[in-house]
């Protein structure tokens, strides 16, 4: 599976191949599964387009970000009405273009874990955002058997239904630092 990683202007910035299995469509069984031609950071794939009848009403335009490819389908695949970004890495949330995405746009995290919850990239991306009058909000799924768990492990396991009711269920970002706060003081 090739993507082509996009800088702000359009331009092609990188290329990334993800080798897959032509039987089963997992990763392949190869030492390296997943390969970056040229630098990603800055650069994003555009999945899926808002309905072009919104495009002039960027009020009503949402944005899902997520951070790697196979994450990114699976969402595409649940969202019918929404721009699906991958931002290619965690680390490119911080280098979303704020005009280039909606008025609400929903991080869709994977969870790796304590330590997804407290990166200081996603707070600062977030923060960014709302710095621009961007409505910004949480997702991140349920761990699977305690394992690190993305929106297309829940696709795979538990169906595409579980994924948009994961999306449905985002919250805003302010309540989900407030939330992890508590947790963390508990």
């Amino acid at each position: 599976m090739l993507v082509c990683g996009r800088d702000k202007d359009g331009s092609i910035q990188c290329v990334q191949a993800t080798y897959l299995d032509s039987k089963t469509a997992d990763k392949a069984n190869v030492a390296v599964k997943k390969r970056t031609y040229a630098s990603p950071s800055g650069a994003s794939v555009l999945l899926q387009r808002q309905d072009p009848g919104l495009k002039n009403n960027i009020i009503n335009k949402m944005t899902f970000i997520a951070e790697g490819v196979e994450t990114g389908l699976s969402i595409k695949d649940a969202v019918k009405n929404g721009s699906v970004v991958v931002a290619l890495g965690k680390s490119n949330f911080a280098s979303i273009e704020p005009q280039s995405v909606g008025q609400k746009i929903v991080f869709c995290l994977d969870n790796d874990g304590i330590k997804s919850f407290l990166d200081n990239t996603i707070h600062r991306a977030a923060q960014r955002l709302i710095d621009f009058g961007k409505e910004v909000f949480i997702a991140v799924p349920d761990q699977i058997n305690n394992a690190k768990t993305d929106y297309n492990d829940v696709a795979r396991i538990s169906g595409i239904n579980m994924v948009k009711n994961c999306l449905d269920s985002s919250i805003p970002y302010r309540m989900w630092k407030n939330n992890l706060e508590t947790s963390l003081k508990d």
